[in-house]
Order: C-alpha cells, then sequence, then structure tokens
C-alpha cells in the first residue's frame, strides 16, 4: 500500500483508526483522515472512492489497477469503524469535499445501513473552482464560441497535463453546469444526454 499511497508517518498509528471519545482530539482526528484523502486522491488523481473506503489506484509504472481500502492499514491490521468512517464522510459533506456520483442525496447515502457501497466524487477542489479552471482551459487554448465535446475536455491527449484530465464526465458535467448558470455556457445534447459545451 505504502508504494502506491502517500502516507504520513501517523498512519502507522493504531489510534488514528480508533474512534476517540473526545469531540475536540475527534475533530483532529477527523480532519488529518481527510488530508490523507484529498493529498492522495489529488496526487494519483482519484475521482472515486466508495463508502467503504475503496479506491482504485493505477500504477504509474506498470498501468495495474489496484484497490486499496484507505481505512484499512493492513500492515498494522487497524481499520476504521463504519459509524467513524460515516463521521469522516459527514465532514467531508459539509465542507463540500463529496459529491454523491448517481444524483442520490450524500446524506441518505452515508447514513444508510445497507450493505451497499456506492462510490462518491472526491473533491479536492471545490466545484467553483473547478468551473474557473476549465473556463481557463477554454480561454487559453481559444476553445470559445466552439463546440467541445466532454471527452475532448476528460480525454484528449493535448490535456494530459491538466488537472482535469481524466475526470469522469458525469463529474464534469456537474461542473459545467455552473458555467451555465453563470450565462457563459450552453450544453447540447445527443440521444437526451449531454456530451458537448460550448462556452462564450
Amino acid at each position: 500500500m505504502t508504494t502506491l499511497l502517500d502516507l504520513p508517518a501517523i498512519y502507522q498509528f493504531p489510534p488514528l483508526f480508533t474512534r476517540q471519545p473526545n469531540q475536540s482530539i475527534r475533530n483532529k482526528q477527523i480532519e488529518t483522515w481527510i488530508n490523507i484523502i484529498l493529498t492522495n486522491c489529488e496526487r494519483r488523481k482519484i475521482w472515486t472512492i466508495t463508502k467503504q473506503g475503496n479506491m482504485k489506484i493505477i500504477d504509474p509504472e506498470t498501468q495495474q489497477v489496484t484497490t486499496i481500502n484507505i481505512f484499512h492499514n493492513t500492515s498494522i491490521d487497524r481499520f476504521c469503524s463504519p459509524i467513524f468512517i460515516n463521521e469522516i464522510w459527514q465532514a467531508m459533506q459539509k465542507q463540500g469535499q463529496l459529491l454523491n456520483r448517481d444524483g442520490k442525496d450524500v446524506n441518505m447515502l452515508i447514513n444508510d445501513d445497507g450493505h451497499g457501497d456506492e462510490e462518491f466524487f472526491i473533491l479536492w477542489k471545490s466545484l467553483e473552482l473547478w468551473a474557473n479552471d476549465i473556463l481557463d482551459w477554454f480561454e487559453r487554448t481559444t476553445q470559445l464560441n466552439k463546440v467541445v465535446t466532454f471527452y475532448e475536455i476528460v480525454s484528449s491527449e493535448d490535456n494530459v497535463n491538466e488537472s482535469f484530465y481524466s475526470m469522469p464526465e458525469s463529474l464534469l458535467y456537474q461542473i459545467l453546469k455552473i458555467l451555465v448558470k453563470r450565462g457563459r455556457a450552453t450544453m447540447l445534447k445527443e440521444d437526451s444526454k449531454y456530451v458537448a459545451i460550448k462556452v462564450i
């Protein structure tokens, strides 16, 4: 796990995985977990994480995909309880760092005691900041007043060095809606699905 993730020394500290009874200590504990999650998602471009804490990581050398549970440290045999994990998700949701993937209410999924393992989008930037980045790209690359597909934005080899490269198109759609609300864009449909955008 340590070869695929950037983990601080505290990740090897067993109490990190145990929900602390003191509220102020637990708040700092949750803050540490959020930093671990956001740091790794940004550096590895991990866009989704499941409710249980599973995320898929691509090895940059072999390109193999490995699923890792961030809340389970196998080297010290410690894992977070579902109650504690839900508290972490709730804190991230309040800070705008967690977005439900399929449109359901995030709080309903967090508090659902079912056995499903729904996926969330992890936002190491707010939707507003992502919208600013994409608007800046349209302006820098002289794409204003042109129809550009979602696929071109996130999958074109020309954009491999952009922060939004490899972003799931369903997340991109949520971001582009902000540009539409600002009056800067119009989205275009194909077969009842939005597939492109024109930014002015």
